[in-house]
């Protein structure tokens, strides 16, 4: 919704009178001027800078700076995979917008090796931050205790009765 008021400010009724729909042979100019487009300009400027990443560090005496470097570097690999700064960017972006942004992490089959049932981790955008669903009974802001997080699609009518009859 707020999405779509920064595209569309006007309602259906005054598109409808100012495009001459109305009766009337004249058409009205309709003027929308952004005026949060330089706030808004500003925080993603900021997040741009920041270059925020993932860094390990071992916690406590179990753990060695061996195996934070191995974990570092398979994240930095799946980070390079997915092109996660522009997918970062995105839920960035639509957070800033909307309110709510989101991405997530798959398993994807691995063509660059041999064995077929090599799976690989990637970071992919959500295109409709509307579509994940977080576990309402959730109390952290980032939903980082809930139980389960959905991600919904919309596909059509008959392509579902095709998938489920």
């Amino acid at each position: 919704m707020a999405l779509q008021f920064r595209t569309q400010q006007w309602d259906a009724d005054a598109i409808k009178a100012r495009g001459g729909e109305d009766g009337s042979q004249t058409k009205r100019p309709m003027l929308s001027i952004p005026k949060f487009l330089q706030p808004l300009n500003i925080v993603r400027n900021q997040f741009a800078n920041a270059h925020l990443g993932v860094v390990v560090t071992p916690r406590n005496e179990r753990a060695n700076k061996d195996g934070a470097e191995v974990r570092q570097d398979l994240i930095r690999t799946i980070e390079q995979d997915s092109n996660s700064e522009y997918v970062e960017y995105w839920a960035f972006d639509r957070a800033v917008q909307a309110g709510r942004g989101a991405y997530r992490v798959v398993a994807v089959y691995d063509e660059d090796t041999e064995d077929p049932y090599d799976q690989k981790l990637l970071i992919k955008r959500l295109y409709d931050q509307s579509l994940a669903v977080f576990d309402p009974s959730a109390q952290e802001p980032d939903k980082s205790d809930g139980r389960f997080a959905a991600v919904m699609a919309w596909i059509p009518l008959d392509m579902l009765r095709t998938v489920y009859p």
